[in-house]
């Protein structure tokens, strides 16, 4: 049996990563603080992802683990959870002999001047992109001793069913009501963004290639980034509707943000709307011929999943 275990398997990447898996004949395990089921045949497991010894029952008999992290959205819980936890994770998987595939964002990176890369030097502007940046580099640092079997899978900012912040849903559900969609700090700079069933299938997909270990990968992200005004000008094409907006301005968030703790942390990461971010997975596509969808195939899929579109 090909047992596989997803530290953190009920958010929005572990649960579909795990149909991924169930989809090629994996027996798969979610773990975490209170695991459910994604699908019908998936073995739960209680663990504390910070505590070596549980993480070591959780994982034990996989052949794989993935790392598949959330935690709240604050700075001091990031800087003190994802090193921890990683270090954890490593030393389990070491110790159970079990590859790690751990699923990452780009916030170590911090502001790129041009289109971000597998090869990029880690300079990051923030105080989550320094978190993100030790759990990597721990892990990366097993990979050089050649301590572990790893990867790490990277991430453009997501659209899809995403509770924390669904973008295109927003802009999708202003206009249907005949109202101006929203954006954020700026309309004229490119944003990639990546199609979270996308990033998924294929994180389930370079977990079985035995040569796709030892290295950093960038997960299939259409190479045609929008402009928040062209991506309200998509979702209107899509749905019929006329592309109307109005952009809520720093100084306006900066005010708001008093009422609310997510945009205070988001200001914090503004860099990625006041500046083109560009986001490449050329090199997985060469590779393996995975490729993403395009945004207007993506935006279509996830409206009709939640009902918009018919």
């Amino acid at each position: 049996m090909n047992l596989q275990t997803i530290i953190g398997g009920n958010g929005t990447i572990g649960k579909e990563v795990a149909k991924q898996l169930h989809n090629m004949h994996v027996q798969v395990r979610i773990a975490s603080r209170t695991p459910k089921k994604v699908n019908a045949t998936d073995q739960v497991f209680a663990m504390d992802v910070f505590n070596e010894q549980s993480v070591s029952a959780a994982i034990k008999g996989s052949s794989v683990v993935y790392l598949i992290l959330g935690l709240p959205y604050k700075d001091q819980v990031w800087l003190d959870g994802f090193p921890r936890a990683a270090r954890a994770v490593i030393n389990a998987c070491k110790n159970e002999g079990a590859k790690l595939v751990y699923f990452d964002n780009v916030y170590m990176y911090g502001l790129v001047d041009g289109t971000m890369t597998e090869s990029l030097s880690n300079k990051p502007d923030s105080v989550k992109g320094t978190a993100r940046m030790i759990a990597a580099e721990l892990i990366l640092e097993a990979i050089k001793s050649q301590e572990l079997q790893a990867m790490v899978c990277r991430s453009a900012d997501f659209y899809g069913d995403y509770p924390f912040f669904d973008v295109i849903k927003q802009i999708a559900v202003a206009l249907q009501k005949n109202k101006k969609a929203m954006l954020l700090f700026r309309d004229d700079k490119k944003h990639s963004i990546t199609y979270i069933p996308d990033a998924a299938k294929a994180v389930a997909f370079l977990a079985q290639q035995t040569d796709a270990y030892q290295q950093i990968w960038h997960l299939p992200t259409d190479p045609n980034a929008l402009t928040g005004k062209q991506l309200v000008e998509r979702v209107a094409e899509i749905i019929k509707k006329e592309p109307r907006y109005k952009v809520i301005s720093k100084g306006m968030i900066k005010f708001i943000s008093f009422f609310n703790s997510q945009l205070k942390e988001l200001i914090k990461l503004s860099y990625q709307w006041e500046n083109d971010y560009l986001f490449s997975s050329e090199k997985l596509e060469k590779k393996y011929n995975v490729k993403p969808l395009s945004y207007k195939e993506g935006i279509t899929k996830h409206l009709k999943s939640i009902g918009i579109l018919k």
